[in-house]
């Protein structure tokens, strides 16, 4: 049973776009003359089975250029999708969230000098899990939630220099 769609189709062209570039022992921003965005977002949420069994399917394309240079704008990723399944077993509920990221066509070449190993970049594989119990507390409804988030360890940046987390429970 389908119970949202979503699609967007989108375009932006900019004229002295501003975007920010690492010089020396800081950040500058600088002026791109011309940049084209254009992209396409779709989302689906539905229920696998009624109440018991749910997802959410997302997907994103970007197509964001410098057409002067004919490059892509820095640190953008060129596709991105995300996964969420639930499952409820009242009072429990199971969730399992995935994330992909593709690495980027661009960034600031000053990174590579700067930062050993400063051109690795990845795609972005990401797991999350979450355990939840739905109870009443003086009246109301309430829950606790046991997360654990990047379970498969994965090592990445979203941006150079900078790890983004690795496994960590709440």
């Amino acid at each position: 049973v389908f119970s949202n769609i979503d699609a967007a189709l989108f375009y932006t062209k900019y004229k002295n776009y501003i975007e920010p570039n690492i010089v020396g022992d800081g950040i500058q921003f600088l002026n791109v003359p011309n940049a084209n965005v254009l992209g396409v977002e779709t989302n689906i949420q539905f229920d696998i089975l009624e109440n018991i069994l749910s997802t959410k399917l997302g997907y994103m394309y970007l197509w964001a250029r410098d057409p002067d240079k004919e490059i892509a704008l820095k640190y953008r990723p060129r596709h991105s999708c995300s996964a969420n399944f639930t499952a409820r077993l009242e009072p429990f509920e199971l969730g399992v969230n995935f994330r992909f990221q593709s690495k980027f066509e661009e960034i600031d070449d000053l990174t590579t000098t700067l930062i050993v190993d400063g051109d690795k970049h990845v795609p972005i594989y990401v797991t999350d899990l979450m355990l939840g119990y739905n109870f009443i507390l003086s009246g109301m409804p309430a829950k606790i939630n046991l997360s654990a988030k990047n379970i498969f360890n994965y090592n990445y940046v979203e941006f150079t220099g900078n790890l983004s987390p690795i496994r960590n429970y709440s």
